[in-house]
C-alpha cells in the first residue's frame, strides 16, 4: 500500500523510470561487448597485417604502413593488437 504522501502517479513514473534504466544499462552492455568484440577484431587483423608488412617492406614499413593506412592513432592500433593477444578467446571478450 503507498504511503498518505505517494500518489499512483509517481509510483508508475518510479516504476517507468527504473525500467528505463535497467533497459538502458542492458543496451549499453550490449553496446560494450560489441565495441570489444570489434576492437578485438582489429587487434588480430592488425597483427597479422604487421606480419605481412615487416615480411614484405622491412620492420621499418610498418609504422609508415600503419600512419597512411590506419584512420586512428598508432596507440590506439598498438591497444587494440595488446587486446586480441592477451585474449586468445574472443568469447572472454
Amino acid at each position: 500500500m503507498n504511503s498518505p504522501n505517494v500518489t499512483d502517479s509517481t509510483v508508475e513514473q518510479i516504476n517507468r523510470f527504473h525500467a528505463e534504466a535497467t533497459n538502458l544499462a542492458a543496451a549499453s552492455r550490449r553496446s560494450l561487448d560489441a565495441a570489444l568484440m570489434a576492437a578485438w577484431h582489429a587487434g588480430t587483423l592488425l597483427i597479422e597485417e604487421k606480419k605481412r608488412v615487416r615480411h614484405t617492406m622491412g620492420a621499418g614499413a610498418w609504422l609508415i604502413w600503419l600512419e597512411s593506412s590506419f584512420q586512428v592513432t598508432p596507440r590506439t592500433a598498438q591497444r587494440y593488437m595488446r587486446l586480441a593477444r592477451n585474449v586468445t578467446d574472443p568469447s572472454f571478450v
